[in-house]
């Protein structure tokens, strides 16, 4: 946020609160003064239900305003929390694209430029080691091993879910032989019937 933003809500806010006590006591003084007069007039004519009707009156208005101010109030609280959120949300941006860089430099000297780039796109591709698919891949839900033939042959499920019957099932499976990844399968549409 600049500084004329930040200045412009400063202004905003301190005229508000400016307006609103202006006006307090305004009203309040005003009030008073209604209500003074209207009892020296009701006393020299003395007729309490009339003096009723105007104190009734002179009630409602005073809510009125009271329901401007409480109004105003709530919009001075909503712009200097909407202030909070902005300045809170820029901190947290910051913060992620500072630790985002970070752990790009990381990638880059640890596995080179290219293969970098890519761990931090999120991309799966064929010949990564199991070490690159931790990298982009949390922790593995369920992971079966198969040896045959000399070969290890390892699958990873990622996204574990109940299906319909109660059973675990998983969205996306990875399957490495030989400590790299020789492809991968989206689960989530497996079994199901196209029209």
């Amino acid at each position: 946020m600049n500084n004329k933003t930040t200045f412009l809500i400063g202004i905003i806010g301190v005229s508000l609160f400016v307006v609103s006590s202006v006006l307090g006591g305004f009203f309040n003084a005003l009030s008073d003064n209604t209500q003074n007069k209207a009892l020296k007039v009701a006393k020299q004519q003395g007729s309490p239900k009339e003096l009723d009707d105007v104190m009734a009156g002179i009630k409602r208005q005073n809510d009125e305003v009271d329901d401007i101010l409480a109004r105003i109030e709530k919009k001075v609280d909503l712009i200097k929390n909407d202030e909070n959120i902005r300045d809170r949300t820029i901190a947290q941006y910051e913060m992620k694209k500072s630790r985002n860089q970070n752990r790009h430099k990381i990638l880059i000297k640890k596995f080179g430029k290219d293969i970098g780039t890519k761990l931090i796109r999120k991309e799966l591709f064929v010949g990564m080691t199991y070490e690159m698919l931790k990298e982009i891949k949390s922790s593995h839900d369920k992971k079966t091993s198969n040896v045959s033939n000399g070969k290890e042959t390892i699958k990873l499920y990622y996204g574990k879910k109940k299906n319909r019957l109660g059973n675990d099932s998983y969205e996306f499976e990875v399957t490495l032989q030989d400590g790299k990844v020789t492809g991968w399968k989206d689960l989530t549409n497996v079994g199901t019937r196209s029209k």
